[in-house]
């Protein structure tokens, strides 16, 4: 485990969300996994199921170690703060990796972000060819403005208030059907944390319970 006591943490704000970066003595950048996982509401383990995979994003560390992921070349975990709580790093070339592994699945989160992004650094070189200024808060102002947006259309699809034209064509069977397929998507994606549910396991069963109701609305609104 690597010695934190010489490792720099800042704070980035990337379209309105906080991402904690690590500086370590020798200029090497690494991002909070928890951060990075956060920003599209997953866990740690979805991290795991892109390393332990096939996928052309797994293909680019060739060391992967399924379920240990600070075994794999440029992943750390660090223990830091004042009451040395564990961090997992990992490359900053690893986020537009997970993040487009996880818009290319459809979640939304991970495509109005990489969307939004990738805009802003369009907009960036545009700007600067036209010699037009702007500053950081503007640049943050409208990348956020833009991924908020998108998130509010593509949710559309399974928003009871959307407005989509896709959505409206659905019946209120499938819109149901829909949405408990999604919320027992994020319930599971909870659940598959094991680490973070060790302290809690009243909120443990309470979020089984849950499931175990959606999945039975599920089979109810499906026949």
């Amino acid at each position: 485990m690597t010695d934190a006591s010489r490792i720099q943490k800042i704070n980035i704000k990337a379209s309105g969300i906080n991402f904690d970066i690590f500086v370590k003595p020798n200029g090497v950048r690494k991002m909070s996994l928890t951060t990075l996982t956060a920003a599209i509401g997953k866990s740690h383990k979805s991290a795991g199921q892109i390393l332990s995979g096939k996928s052309p994003e797994a293909l680019a560390y060739k060391e992967k170690s399924a379920g240990q992921i600070e075994k794999i070349d440029g992943f750390e975990r660090v223990r830091y703060g004042k009451y040395k709580t564990l961090v997992t790093l990992v490359p900053t070339e690893f986020t537009g990796l997970y993040l487009t592994y996880w818009a290319t699945r459809g979640n939304k989160e991970a495509i109005a972000l990489v969307a939004a992004l990738a805009q802003e650094s369009i907009d960036r070189r545009i700007d600067a060819v036209l010699g037009e200024q702007k500053t950081e808060e503007q640049y943050e102002s409208q990348t956020t403005k833009l991924r908020l947006d998108l998130i509010d259309r593509l949710a559309g699809n399974f928003d009871l208030g959307g407005k989509s034209e896709f959505y409206g064509q659905l019946t209120e069977q499938e819109q149901q059907i829909g949405l408990c397929k999604v919320n027992i998507q994020r319930y599971e994606d909870l659940l598959a944390d094991e680490d973070q549910w060790l302290m809690a396991p009243k909120y443990r069963e309470q979020l089984e319970e849950t499931r175990a109701l959606l999945e039975s609305l599920l089979a109810h609104v499906a026949q």
